[in-house]
């Protein structure tokens, strides 16, 4: 795909930014982290990133699979408007590179600061992030808000809190999570058991 971009530029053909913004995706190791900036600085050229939040998604997801929060965490801060997809983004180039107390930080700052509601996606990667962490009080915590959004018994996000509470040591809490799953799927089963 990076090889066809620059045929294009080659030809003299200027790509679009839906086509600079798809090649994002194709920049997802550390070492195609420079690649991903240039494109960044093209997409940059043809859109006003503050504003352009699509854009500034793609841009913050791929410095977060190269492995630099630190540049997506720039591109985020930028944005005027943010939309759950670019918070969750943010959420997954923290946790991605291990920066786990950076994820629960922005996550308390969604929900304090941000009328934007967390997602499932939203909850798996910060519940993760807790029981990386071994942050029980934080984890009981977002189960609350998961439970008031009646994501408990969403198979993903209910396995992930089952994880995080085996993890912390409280088999009961993880029972009690088991037990409201609607049809507990096999990787559910392996979780409690």
């Amino acid at each position: 795909a990076l090889k066809l971009l620059w045929n294009m530029d080659q030809e003299g053909i200027s790509p679009d930014r839906v086509v600079l913004i798809e090649m994002l995706g194709a920049c997802s190791h550390p070492e195609l982290v420079l690649v991903g900036k240039a494109l960044h600085d093209r997409i940059s050229k043809l859109e006003d990133l503050r504003a352009h939040v699509f854009a500034a998604t793609a841009v913050i997801s791929m410095y977060g699979r190269c492995g630099y929060p630190e540049l997506a965490v720039q591109v985020f801060n930028g944005m005027e408007l943010k939309t759950v997809v670019s918070w969750n983004a943010m959420l997954t180039a923290y946790a991605q590179r291990g920066y786990h107390r950076q994820c629960l930080q922005l996550y308390e700052d969604l929900t304090r600061l941000s009328d934007v509601s967390p997602n499932a996606i939203t909850f798996v990667v910060v519940v993760d992030a807790c029981s990386l962490l071994g942050d029980l009080d934080h984890g009981r915590s977002v189960h609350e808000r998961v439970a008031s959004q009646g994501l408990e018994s969403d198979h993903i996000v209910g396995t992930c809190l089952l994880n995080m509470y085996s993890r912390c040591g409280s088999v009961t809490e993880a029972r009690n999570v088991f037990d409201k799953l609607e049809r507990p799927n096999v990787v559910s089963w392996t979780s409690m058991i």
